[in-house]
């Protein structure tokens, strides 16, 4: 609240000047007083001149009883008249708007008022600039060690993993031969799997050089098509023919265990495929076992039976003439003897 001063109350229905120390109202009832005139010196004799011309136009005036200040009224200035025209008795003439009564409506002729410049408190200021820091104090000494904590909330799920292998993926859906775009086809075909794939996988990539390059060693290939997320649902073929068509490629098979009626049109479906290796070349040869010990003899074998005679031979006579030869020079030389 402002200063104030204490002034003596008259009333007045005309336009006269208040008379020195005074204030005169056009209405003794708080709530109806719309003109008020206040003399330039106040109950105690002091010169307020310069206090009463610092009202403006908007500003606040308040108005209470000496001996009672819950008593009062404020009011909006809407017009203010400094008036000089008698130096002797300056004052200033305010027509007013009520704000606020409080108290006995009426007021008496030679009750002493307080009147204010009053304006009500505003709103708080925004807050001062931060001060510089002060200069760091010494550490102090470590404080004990606090109780753990409480175990924090588990974190959202990580994303799913990639499949593993030499992979790709389609959206399966029914039907033989040529596969809609992004899709794969499986159906039984002279006790063959046959397995229809688009050029482009589940993600729309070009991947027909990936699947063009198992061709030369597709009789050694074994595939293994799973549904993405549910690896107990699956097949597993080997290669024994590709062909290819204009966007698709085509894959006869042999069924090793196979269970795609668990496949329904529209599942994620991965096609991982492992190659074989080649067979290896033969190995070298043995060496020789060693000699085994000699056996036992065996007991003398029985005598066979006796053979045949022969037939008679004969001599030819140039043999017999030789030896009668030889015969007589041997008697002859036992004669000499």
């Amino acid at each position: 609240m402002a200063e104030n001063y204490k002034i003596r109350y008259r009333t007045s229905t005309d336009n006269s000047p208040p008379s020195i120390r005074s204030a005169y109202a056009d209405f003794t009832s708080f709530a109806d007083i719309t003109k008020i005139q206040l003399s330039w010196e106040d109950e105690d004799g002091l010169d307020v001149t310069g206090w009463l011309f610092s009202f403006a136009e908007e500003d606040n005036i308040k108005i209470a009883n000496v001996n009672n200040e819950a008593e009062y009224g404020v009011y909006k200035i809407i017009i203010l008249n400094n008036n000089t025209d008698d130096p002797t008795n300056p004052y200033i003439e305010v027509e007013v708007a009520p704000i606020e009564i409080n108290g006995v409506e009426y007021i008496s002729g030679q009750d002493n008022l307080l009147v204010s410049h009053y304006n009500p408190s505003g709103n708080d200021g925004s807050s001062g600039s931060s001060g510089t820091s002060g200069s760091s104090g010494s550490s102090g000494t470590s404080g004990s060690s606090g109780s753990s904590g409480n175990d924090g909330t588990s974190g959202v799920d990580g994303s799913n993993g990639v499949y593993g292998g030499d992979s790709q993926k389609w959206i399966y859906e029914d039907g033989a031969n040529e596969p809609s775009s992004n899709h794969i086809r499986i159906y039984e075909l002279s006790e063959k799997t046959v397995i229809c794939l688009s050029d482009t996988n589940y993600d729309g990539v070009y991947v027909e050089p990936w699947i063009h390059s198992f061709d030369a060693i597709f009789n050694q290939t074994r595939i293994r098509i799973f549904k993405e997320f549910n690896e107990n649902n699956f097949i597993i073929l080997e290669g024994s023919f590709s062909g290819n068509s204009q966007g698709w490629r085509e894959w006869n098979c042999t069924e090793i265990i196979d269970d795609h009626s668990d496949f329904s049109p529209g599942d994620s479906l991965v096609v991982s495929v492992s190659i074989g290796g080649e067979d290896g070349s033969g190995g070298t040869s043995g060496t020789s076992g060693t000699s085994g010990t000699s056996g036992i003899d065996g007991d003398p074998g029985i005598n066979g039976s006796s053979g045949t005679s022969g037939t008679s031979g004969f001599l030819p006579q140039t043999t017999i003439d030789n030896i009668i030869i030889h015969l007589e020079k041997i008697v002859e030389e036992l004669k000499n003897n």
